[in-house]
Order: C-alpha cells, then sequence, then structure tokens
C-alpha cells in the first residue's frame, strides 16, 4: 500500500494574535524616541511646578485640591472613613495617600511623582500611536503632548486627572500593543477599572474597547472570551469600591457623590450647561436646595437634581436642544473654562505656561491627522469610537477644562499624524495635499478661537483664594493684598469683602471688619458668612442682642453649616 507523499512545500508562518490591527513595520518609538518623549515631557513639567510653586494657591491648596489633599492626608494616617457622600472618586485620594505616606506628607514629593507619571502618559501616547501611524507620529503625538500647557498645569497640581489620564492611555495601549487577545483583555479591563475608580465617567469607554476587542480579531475564536475578560476584570476593580461606598452612604452610589447636581449644572436648559455658578450665595443656594426641600440623604438629593432637570428638559426642549450645541461648540474652543480654577490665571503667572500651546492647536493639528489617516485608509475606528464618546459624554455632562482633558491623549494621537502629514507634504512638495491639510488645521484653529469665556478671565475669584491660602499660613499683609486685588477685579464680589473681614477680625481690625461685611450685605443680603462674621463683631464689640441677630440671621440660611 503506498503512502501519500508529504508535501515539502514550507508552511507560511502563522499570523501572530493581535489585540488590534496588524500595525505598519515601524511600529515603535524605539528607545532613542521613547528617552526624547519622556526626557521633554519630564522637563516641562519640572519647570513648570517649580515656577508654581511660588504662588500660594499652588503652595496651599483650595477647593477640589484640599478636599483631594484632605482626604488623602487622613488615609495617610491610616484613618479610612469614607466621606458621605465622597465628593470624589477613591483613585486619586489613595494613590495621594500612598505618596503622603512614602514621602513623609511632602506634597511636592507628591506632585514629582505625577510629573514621572505625566511623562509616562506622554510615552504611551507615543507607543500607540507608533503602532497607529508609524514611528514618526507616534513620537510626534508624545512631543505633542508633552507640551500642552492646560494639562502640564494638571499634571503637577494635586488633582485627579492625572492619574486618570495615565490610566485611560495605559488601557489603550495595552489594546493597541498587547498581542494575545486574553492578556490584552484582563489588562485593558484592570486599567479602565482603575480609571473609574478616579473618575466614573471612564466607564463610557468600557462597551467602546470589548466592542472593539471582539469586532477587530472575530476570525480569533477567543475574541469574544477576551471582551468578556475587559468586561469581568474592569467590574472586578470597580464593583468592591462601589459596594463599600453604597453601604456607608445607605444607598447606591456610583463611586462618587453630588451626580444629581453636576447633572443639573450641565443639562438644566434654563443655564448654560458651564460650571458657572461660583463662590458665592448663588453657588450655595443651589448646592442646598435639595436639603431645603427636605431631601436629607445623597441619594434623595441626586434623585431630587435628576428629576428637576428632567422636568426642565421637557418644559423646555428647544432650549435644551440649544444647550447640546452651546456645549458642543464650547467643547471645540481653545479657551479653557474655569471649573476649579482658572488655567488662565495661573498662566498669567507663570512664564512657561504662557509658552505651551493649548486645545486650538491640538485640535487643528488632529484635524489634519484625521483627514490624513482617512485619505490613507488607517482611520482607526476604535480610537475614533473613544473620541467621539468622550466628547459625548462631556458634551451631556459639564463642559469645562478638567471635564474634557480625555479628549487630549485621544486628539495628541490623531495630531502627530498630521503635524507629520503636514511636515511631508511641505517637504515632498505635494502642494494639493499640503492645501487640504493646512486648510483643515486653519480651519480648525479659527473655530476654536470663536468664543472666549469672559468669566474664565475674570481672576477675583482666584484672588479671594489666594488671599484665603496666605491668610491659612498667617501672612496677613499679603493675605490683605490678595483680598483688595481680588475687589479690583470685582467691586462687588462678596466672597473677597467676607475674606477681607474675616482677616481684619484675626488682626483686631474689628472697625475695619464691620465695614467691609455691611458692604458685603448690602451686595447680597443673604450671604451667609458676612452675617456670620459681623455676628462675632458684634459680639465682640459689646452689642450682643445685634449679634444674636445676625448670628441667628446665619443659621437660617445654612442650617447644616
Amino acid at each position: 500500500m503506498s503512502q501519500r507523499r508529504r508535501s515539502t512545500r514550507p508552511e507560511p508562518p502563522r499570523k501572530a494574535v493581535a489585540c488590534a490591527d496588524e500595525a505598519p513595520p515601524t511600529d515603535r518609538p524605539g528607545l532613542a524616541g521613547a528617552v526624547l518623549v519622556f526626557a521633554a515631557a519630564l522637563l516641562v513639567r519640572s519647570i513648570a511646578a517649580l515656577q508654581l510653586g511660588a504662588t500660594p494657591l499652588y503652595q496651599t491648596p483650595q477647593l477640589d485640591a484640599l478636599e483631594y489633599l484632605t482626604w488623602a492626608q487622613q488615609i495617610a494616617a491610616g484613618n479610612f472613613l469614607w466621606p458621605v457622600p465622597p465628593p470624589h472618586g477613591l483613585g486619586y485620594p489613595g494613590f495621594l495617600g500612598l505618596l503622603l505616606a512614602l514621602f513623609d506628607g511632602s506634597s511636592d514629593a507628591a506632585r514629582g511623582v505625577q510629573a514621572l507619571l505625566g511623562a509616562g502618559t506622554c510615552v504611551l501616547v507615543a507607543l500607540a500611536g507608533s503602532r497607529a501611524f508609524g514611528r514618526r507620529a507616534g513620537i510626534a503625538a508624545g512631543l505633542v503632548l508633552a507640551a500642552q500647557g492646560p494639562l502640564v498645569f494638571t499634571e503637577v497640581s494635586l488633582l485627579g486627572e492625572g492619574l486618570l489620564l495615565f490610566l485611560l492611555t495605559g488601557a489603550l495601549a495595552v489594546f493597541r500593543l498587547v498581542r494575545p487577545p486574553l492578556l490584552c483583555g484582563a489588562g485593558a479591563g484592570a486599567l479602565l477599572g482603575l480609571a473609574v475608580l478616579v473618575r466614573p465617567t471612564a466607564l463610557v469607554l468600557l462597551p467602546v474597547l470589548a466592542a472593539g476587542l471582539w469586532l477587530e480579531k472575530r476570525e480569533d475564536r477567543r475574541s469574544p472570551l477576551a471582551a468578556g475578560l475587559l468586561l469581568a476584570c474592569c467590574l472586578l476593580v470597580v464593583g468592591p469600591v462601589v459596594g463599600k461606598i453604597s453601604r456607608v452612604n445607605g444607598a447606591f452610589v456610583p463611586v462618587q457623590g453630588h451626580g444629581g447636581l453636576n447633572f443639573y449644572i450641565g443639562n438644566s436648559p434654563l443655564g448654560e450647561g458651564l460650571p458657572a455658578k461660583r463662590l458665592g450665595r448663588g453657588w450655595e443656594m443651589l448646592a442646598t436646595e435639595a436639603l431645603r426641600a427636605g431631601h436629607t440623604t445623597p441619594a434623595a438629593q441626586d434623585r431630587y437634581y435628576l428629576k428637576k432637570t428632567l422636568g426642565e428638559i421637557g418644559e423646555h426642549p428647544g432650549a435644551f436642544a440649544g444647550l447640546l450645541a452651546r456645549k458642543a461648540f464650547w467643547l471645540l474652543q481653545a479657551d479653557e473654562v474655569r471649573d476649579t480654577h482658572s488655567y488662565a490665571f495661573f498662566r498669567s503667572q507663570t512664564s512657561i505656561l504662557r509658552l505651551l500651546p493649548g486645545f486650538g492647536l491640538l485640535l487643528a493639528l488632529a484635524g489634519a491627522g484625521l483627514v490624513a489617516a482617512a485619505r490613507r485608509g488607517a482611520p482607526q475606528p476604535v480610537l475614533l469610537a473613544v473620541l467621539l464618546v468622550l466628547a459625548a459624554t462631556t458634551i451631556f455632562l459639564v463642559v469645562g477644562s478638567r471635564y474634557r482633558l480625555p479628549l487630549v491623549p485621544v486628539l495628541a494621537l490623531y495630531a502627530g499624524l498630521g503635524a507629520v502629514s503636514l511636515f511631508t507634504a511641505a517637504r515632498e512638495r505635494r502642494t494639493r495635499d499640503l492645501a487640504v491639510l493646512a486648510a483643515t488645521a486653519l480651519g480648525l484653529w479659527g473655530l476654536s478661537h470663536a468664543w472666549r469665556h469672559a468669566p474664565t478671565h475674570n481672576f477675583a475669584e482666584e484672588w479671594t483664594m489666594t488671599g484665603a491660602s496666605l491668610e491659612k499660613r498667617e501672612i496677613w499683609p499679603e493675605a490683605l493684598a490678595a483680598y483688595e486685588r481680588s475687589l479690583a477685579a470685582d467691586a462687588a464680589y462678596v466672597p473677597a469683602l467676607e475674606g477681607l473681614g474675616r482677616t481684619r477680625i484675626k488682626r483686631n481690625d474689628l472697625a475695619g471688619a464691620e465695614q467691609v461685611l455691611r458692604q458685603a450685605l448690602r451686595i447680597e443680603p443673604d450671604a451667609q458668612r458676612a452675617h456670620h462674621y459681623l455676628g462675632v463683631v458684634l459680639q465682640q464689640t459689646g452689642r450682643p442682642a445685634e449679634a444674636v441677630a445676625e448670628l441667628r440671621a446665619a443659621h437660617a440660611l445654612a442650617p447644616d453649616d
């Protein structure tokens, strides 16, 4: 019986299973490229941290940064009590608390680690960009991100977005770079879960990455399992924390509280969809409205604001559609709309931030990159879906400087390709290609500079917060000067008058304190703190009946304070 002859033709090598489409040959930035990106990013962040260190508001944080720092200090001291409701996700306070514990409570050392983390984010973008669009585009993407002024400021501040972007970019890099599907799904899912603990809106990327993992490699039998593993690993990280928070709060809380209030601020058709309610009685009245309506638990207050928002949308559907359109336009503007502090204020205080480009140039280059990617047939649909989902999430919540930061690394991926494509077209004298790319970039540059948010450039609030920082450090003359600068920016800014009165009380200038506090109450009769501080002045100057009246007025305006 004859045996069948075996073919001597060599079998073609099996195609390696990848987590995404096959990359071009030059799909790594190389060691030199990665070092260049990391060094440039770290240098810029180090200079920014050094210059910002001379500003009182950076040395002694206020508002969100103070909330993060206070919670982190409690964690570093071994106090693991959870705030009710948690004002932020646990991720960043836990990370910062670990750094404070390791570095003997030094916030400067923590900022140094965050600068390293920010440089790492730039390298991750370079890696992902190289895989998607080639080595030169990847290195360019990393350098574009390294020089993004608003991002640099945030990454060296005591704010959670630097960690958030590192984790989100890490998840995208794993998705693009890790070849075994199961390892890709597990790694991307775990990193995304950690990002959700920093800011719960990161969860919107879960279905995008899971679907991308499944569909891009649907010929691999393991792709459905890998997508399921991505979902499972993400939820495995998030689930225990959500369970703990919900038990402490007595109701379901998705990572952090105040979701209903934020939803109302961003989506009330009677508002502007921006963080417009600032320090003062307007903010206090809005933030306590649910409590004054009898809703005492965080969950009940969230339901109150959600119901109020949906009711207003139902009554004013046309205004709501217009609001979404305006928010979409604000999303594309180069101006950094104030959320916690005005980026423009810190930019005015430091030369390095004045030199660094912002969102306008990033958007222009990214637009050119999108056109170049489409013309070469490599638009990277998963990255595009991530960008669109993040943009939609911002539009349907609140548009502000920190709220849109998650878009920045994804835009940088396309911006790197845009920069390289423009340079190559100019060098090779491809006039038609250069005209198309340049027209796209210039058009988006012009569009991004159409609107300017004037309230963001009134620094009365920042000077008041500067005064509060100096007051906390008992640097009285400079604190008084900061409050005066606030009033020079806005003579009717009540929080500045309250701060001025409080500082004068501490310096035993009771007559001067009474003068500015009465001025504050003439401007805003319901200014709760002005009533309180005036009551203190009246008590110390021997007018007990008037003091009691002022203190009762303060208590009536804020019973829970």
